[in-house]
Parts: structure tokens; sequence; C-alpha cells
């Protein structure tokens, strides 16, 4: 599947949630990533960014397609292209 994960958390835990997220998917933004992902890693992800996130504080959305053609992107600006290794 393909997702999109943002997240609006302090910065303590926020880099805790970058870590985590940088081998499963592509950094594109501060705090936005994307890419193919296994059913597994996702819920790999969700179990532990919800044991590390304060919910009355931080706000994560993670936004998905079963088909990744379905989707469409438009970026402005300078967008870094990362490779990523789907495990």
């Amino acid at each position: 599947m393909y997702i999109v994960l943002t997240y609006d958390i302090s910065s303590k835990r926020g880099k805790k949630v970058l870590r985590l997220c940088r081998p499963y998917l592509r950094h594109v933004q501060k705090s936005v990533f994307e890419g193919e992902i296994s059913e597994r890693n996702l819920r790999l992800i969700k179990e532990t960014i919800a044991a590390q996130i304060d919910p009355a504080k931080d706000a994560v959305a993670i936004y998905w397609s079963e088909y990744p053609g379905v989707m469409k992107k438009i970026c402005i600006g300078k967008l870094q292209e990362v490779s990523v290794s789907i495990l």
C-alpha cells in the first residue's frame, strides 16, 4: 500500500518518530513521509508511534491508498527524491 504520514509532535518525541519512519518511508519534508509500505511495517510504525506520543498534545495523520496509481501529487518547489528499500 502507498501512504503519506504527517505529524505535529514536540521536538523530543518528533525526533524518535523521524528515526522510526526513515527506514520504511521517503522523508519529503520536515514532518512528512511517503512511500510504499507493507501492512506489517505500517502496523509496526502505528503501534510504536502510539506508544511514544502524547495524544493530548501530539498529532499524527496517515493517508493511504491500496492502489498507488489512484493518488496524484503536485509538487511546487524543490522536492528531494530519496531511494528507499522496501523490507
